[in-house]
C-alpha cells in the first residue's frame, strides 16, 4: 500500500527542479518522486525551504506553501507576543517548551491490519534496523516532521523495491522542532525525541517514495526507538514489548524467528 500516493494528485504542477543525486552519506536538501512524467517533492529541510527573509523557496510546490500560510496564522494568533522574538532560518534546539502550534498525528493512518504481532510483521512490505547517523527538521508533503537518515542497516524483510537498501535508509519521523519561515514547528510531541546515536526499527507498509529507492514514509506507529531511556513502543507495535522483548535486538531475534515459523 502506497500511503499518500494521493496527495500527488493535488500538487499543482511545477517545472522540473534540478538537484543534487541522492548520496548514501548526506542527507539531501530535498527527496523528490516521479508521477506520470513529472518530479514532485517528497521532503524539503526546513534549511532549504525558507530564504533568509523568511518566504519560501521555490522549492516548496503552491500547496506546501499555503500549508504553510495557514499554520503560521493559527501561529500568530495563539502566541502573538513571541512572534519577533522567533529565529529565522533553520533551529535544531528541541530544548525547553514549545511555544509554537503543536501538530500531533492520527493514532491510525492506514487501513493496514496490524492487530498482532503476527499480522503486522506479515503485511509490513520490509522491516530495517539501523543506527541514526543524522537528523534533518523539514517538511513532508507540506508538513513539518524530521528525516532520519540511518547508517548500520540490517534488513530483516524486504521484498525487491527495496533492493537499493544497503547501508543506507532514510526515513520520517513525527518529532519535529525548529524555527523557519518566521514561526515554530512543534510535531509528534507524543513520540520520544530521536537522538544521534539511538538504534530504530523501521515498518515499511508500502514501497520507497523516493527516486533512489531509500526512502519510507513512516508514521509514529512504524518506528521503534531505543534511546537512553530504553526501548520505547507506540501504540500499534506495543505488543513487542508484551513478548517480552527488552531491546531492539531480541525484538529483531523474535521477528526472525517468527519469519522461519519457529515462533507464532
Amino acid at each position: 500500500m502506497v500511503r499518500l500516493s494521493a496527495f500527488l494528485l493535488l500538487f499543482t504542477a511545477i517545472a522540473p527542479l534540478s538537484a543534487a543525486p541522492n548520496a548514501p552519506h548526506r542527507t539531501p536538501e530535498a527527496l523528490f518522486s516521479t508521477y506520470e512524467g513529472r518530479r514532485y517533492p517528497l521532503f524539503v529541510a526546513a534549511s532549504a525551504a525558507f530564504a533568509a527573509d523568511g518566504e519560501p523557496t521555490l522549492l516548496l510546490p503552491e500547496g506546501w506553501r499555503q500549508e504553510h500560510n495557514r499554520t503560521r496564522q493559527l501561529d500568530a494568533s495563539v502566541r502573538s507576543r513571541h512572534i519577533s522574538a522567533l529565529a529565522v532560518g533553520p533551529d535544531n534546539s528541541t530544548t525547553g517548551p514549545c511555544e509554537g502550534v503543536r501538530l500531533r498525528e492520527p493514532e491510525i493512518e492506514s487501513m493496514v491490519i496490524r492487530d498482532t504481532i503476527g499480522t503486522t510483521i506479515d503485511h509490513a512490505t520490509a522491516i530495517f534496523v539501523g543506527t541514526i547517523a543524522e537528523i534533518t527538521p523539514g517538511l513532508f508533503y507540506g508538513h513539518p516532521a524530521s528525516m532520519l537518515r540511518l547508517n548500520e542497516v540490517v534488513v530483516l524483510k524486504a521484498g525487491g523495491e527495496y533492493k537499493n537498501v544497503t547501508d543506507t535508509l532514510f526515513a520520517r519521523y513525527s518529532f519535529a522542532r525548529f524555527s523557519a519561515g518566521g514561526m515554530q514547528y512543534c510535531a509528534g510531541a507524543e513520540s520520544p525525541e530521536p537522538a544521534v546515536g539511538y538504534r530504530v526499527m523501521i515498518f515499511a507498509f508500502g514501497p520507497p517514495l523516493d527516486e533512489a529507492g531509500l526512502f519510507v514514509y513512516s508514521s509514529r506507529n512504524d518506528v521503534l526507538l531505543q534511546g537512553v531511556n530504553g526501548l520505547e513502543y507506540p501504540p500499534l507495535l506495543e505488543d513487542f514489548g508484551k513478548s517480552g522483548a527488552r531491546d531492539l535486538d531480541e525484538v529483531a531475534a523474535f521477528i526472525r524467528r517468527y519469519l522461519r515459523r519457529e515462533v507464532q
